[in-house]
């Protein structure tokens, strides 16, 4: 309930009569809109008075003592509010003159035991002060209305607080309790709350009680759960109550918040984790050193530092059979990982191939990057980095099917799977299974997925909005995955997203934009000169392959073919067929440019083959109509085989029904808010969601949300379609 707003205009008038006001202000709130109040009053009185709602809990009288203690203070030209405001004088005096002094001692000493938890239900009550008491104090406060206030989703009602300035008062009354009650108050609470698994709340009231040792056991009871539940916000905060010299001594704990650390993308205070149980782990702590071991290897390859993890696989090989399944499952999907990275994608689908290993429930461990899910997920993924589309559709979709039935929609293996399965259903040329893949989960990739799931998932949505000529909104989520790239420094997703980023330039034209990415691109690679693991591989193959691109738009062949042509023949991507299908055709549009016709047709032959096999359609159909020209002729000179010629002739077929495919007519338009017509007064100035966002004080997923329904009401596919059709309809000055 914190506030410090200033506003230039007596307040104080304004306060003491607001009942018309307050009611908006609560309906506004809620709807998240604040249109006639802000028309009334201004943007700036809104958020003043929605401070004030949420500092009083929209209490009238309490709006009314503020108006008061502010007008005691006459003559000032800015108002400034902050906290302390909330325990002026005037509001004890309120409290303990109509509120405490119609309760018995007895009531107001329990109520201010009770307002040590800032949340409160009766079996809390009971713990406090027994069966008939608890129910008798908790009745009372619900009958008599003693500003108790109902906690919106609790189950069932069950879960109450205190308005909170009144328990301000109880919590200074509670204060000056003598220690030893305050003590038992927090012992109790301590227990109470522990026996639930409300371990935030547990650890904090053992703390204060001073049972620092008991706070400690309640976490080690419980980590082990909440990491494997995914709830690992919960094992954080709680984990954040206990202090750090316990913390210290108890090395499963530190363990999990390790991992924690890691599955938040908090790779800094992973890294200070490792060092820190690397200098205190006992040697003859089998099973600490084995999770050490696997949190390092995870580490190194969440930051794509595959020869960190190569030198860490001695010890993962070396490790015995483990009875523990985080052990035994996280070393399988670390492993399976790892081979996939290399490009060893047999010996990666050996290595996840192992059994389901057994918590000690006898369940099969299912979720987070320990369980069999996502090491399910890795094997579709090492299909789709081979380059066989029909073997990774299959294997990702059974996949994301089951981990949504079995775990929910939010779990991790589902934001794997569904990651990667955004690049096959793109290669395939599903573009609207695509879409409707991708846009209810792409928050919970960025937050759950892989760096490969998120690159997969960026680049194929970037991608379908340049299918549709929604060039903007391909380059917002390129600058987004460049974000990310550069917050948790990935070389390799950042060239990803460069390589990209030049496309989507030369498409629109912008030639020197694209220029300025392949710098970009040849800056990072510079960074990874000389190291020889697989990240810096793939950092030096899309650096080369920006820079072809650029080139060959240049029309600069013989330089582009010069780029291409050691990738070809060094063998890097000898497994990776996709690529390596692309590179090839890339080469022989080049060749063929340049006149080679039998180089050209001879390339040409063997990327189709290769497509064929693999079951790829847009590796070679985004290259352009040169790509289908030149398989054509190679299959009259008779280069092809019949399985790969009726291959050619379906994907060009589909290329011509999309050309020919006209966009229905436009529908009579819908009306726009002005919320909308500012979006597409701004998508006219060529600004991205971000901008867009901070100029109108929104979130971009909510300019997101405001663009489909723009879309819909025009009847357009895509921002450029929006500007045409909104400067049409009179929107836009046709001139901006």
């Amino acid at each position: 309930m914190s506030a410090a707003l200033r506003l230039e205009e007596p307040l104080e008038d304004v306060l003491l009569d607001l009942n018309v006001e307050l009611g908006s202000c609560y309906t506004m709130k809620c709807r998240g809109d604040w249109p006639w109040l802000v028309n009334r009053r201004g943007r700036l009185f809104v958020d003043l008075l929605a401070a004030l709602y949420d500092m009083t809990d929209g209490w009238v009288a309490g709006l009314r003592l503020v108006a008061l203690t502010l007008r005691s203070r006459p003559g000032r030209a800015k108002v400034e509010l902050r906290n302390p405001v909330q325990n002026a004088r005037d509001f004890r005096a309120y409290f303990n003159r109509e509120v405490l002094a119609s309760l018995s001692s007895g009531e107001v000493d329990a109520m201010t035991r009770l307002a040590a938890a800032p949340r409160f239900d009766e079996a809390l009550c009971t713990a406090l002060f027994g069966a008939d008491a608890g129910q008798g104090l908790l009745e009372r406060l619900r009958r008599d209305n003693v500003f108790l206030i109902s906690i919106e989703g609790a189950e069932r009602g069950s879960w109450y607080r205190f308005h909170a300035l009144f328990r301000d008062l109880l919590e200074e009354r509670f204060a000056e309790l003598p220690g030893a009650e305050r003590q038992r108050t927090h012992s109790a609470l301590g227990e109470s709350f522990g026996r639930r698994k409300q371990l935030r709340e547990a650890v904090h009231h053992c703390v204060a009680a001073g049972e620092v040792e008991r706070a400690a056991d309640w976490l080690g009871q419980y980590a082990q759960a909440l990491f494997l539940n995914g709830e690992l916000r919960r094992l954080v905060r709680a984990v954040a109550e206990l202090p750090r010299t316990v913390l210290l001594s108890r090395v499963p704990l530190r363990l999990w918040l390790a991992w924690s650390h890691l599955c938040y993308r908090h790779l800094g205070a992973c890294h200070q984790s490792l060092e820190e149980l690397k200098a205190t782990l006992p040697r003859n702590d089998e099973n600490g050193q084995h999770h050490l071991a696997l949190l390092e290897a995870s580490l190194a390859l969440q930051e794509d530092d595959t020869e960190e993890a190569e030198r860490l696989l001695l010890p993962l090989d070396a490790m015995a059979p483990a009875r523990d399944a985080i052990l035994a499952g996280g070393r399988r999907n670390i492993l399976g990982w790892f081979h996939t990275q290399r490009g060893d994608f047999a010996l990666a689908r050996q290595r996840l191939a192992g059994p389901h290993y057994l918590l000690e429930s006898g369940e099969p461990l299912l979720d987070s990057a320990f369980g069999v899910l996502v090491g399910e997920c890795l094997q579709g993924f090492s299909y789709l980095k081979e380059g066989d589309m029909r073997q990774a559709e299959r294997a990702l979709r059974e996949t994301l099917r089951k981990s949504e039935s079995e775990l929910g929609p939010f779990c991790e293996a589902a934001a794997n799977a569904a990651g990667f399965l955004g690049a096959v259903l793109y290669e395939i040329d599903e573009l609207h299974g695509l879409r409707t893949l991708l846009e209810p989960r792409m928050d919970l990739i960025e937050r759950a997925g892989l760096p490969d799931a998120l690159i997969c998932a960026a680049v194929m949505r970037s991608r379908l909005y340049q299918s549709e000529g929604s060039f903007q909104e391909a380059l917002a989520d390129v600058d987004r995955l460049e974000e990310i790239a550069h917050r948790r420094g990935l070389d390799r997703m950042l060239v990803v997203a460069l390589a990209e980023r030049t496309s989507v330039h030369l498409m629109t034209g912008d030639v020197q934009a694209a220029e300025d990415a392949v710098a970009q691109l040849r800056f990072t690679a510079l960074r990874q000169a000389g190291r020889t693991s697989a990240a810096a591989i793939e950092v030096g193959w899309y650096s080369a392959s920006g820079r072809a691109t650029w080139l060959a738009a240049m029309r600069r062949d013989q330089e582009a073919l010069d780029v291409l042509q050691p990738l070809i023949s060094a063998g890097a991507f000898e497994q990776q067929l996709q690529a390596r299908a692309q590179l090839v055709a890339r080469a022989a549009v080049l060749q063929g440019r340049l006149k080679r016709e039998r180089e050209a047709l001879v390339a040409i032959a063997q990327a189709w083959r290769i497509a064929q096999r693999m079951g790829l359609v847009r590796s070679l159909l985004d290259l352009g109509e040169e790509v289908l020209a030149l398989g054509e002729r190679a299959s009259r000179e008779g280069l092809l085989d019949e399985a790969t010629r009726f291959h050619l002739e379906r994907v060009t077929q589909q290329a011509r029904q999309r050309e020919s495919r006209m966009p229905p007519p436009l529908p009579k338009h819908e009306p726009l808010s002005e919320r909308e017509i500012a979006i597409v007064k701004a998508l006219a100035a060529a600004l991205p969601n971000k901008r867009i966002g901070q100029a109108l004080g929104i979130s971009p997923e909510t300019v997101k949300w405001h663009l489909k329904n723009v879309y819909s009401k025009l009847g357009v596919y895509g921002r450029d379609g929006a500007v045409a059709r909104a400067r049409h309809l009179g929107y836009v000055d046709p001139s901006s």
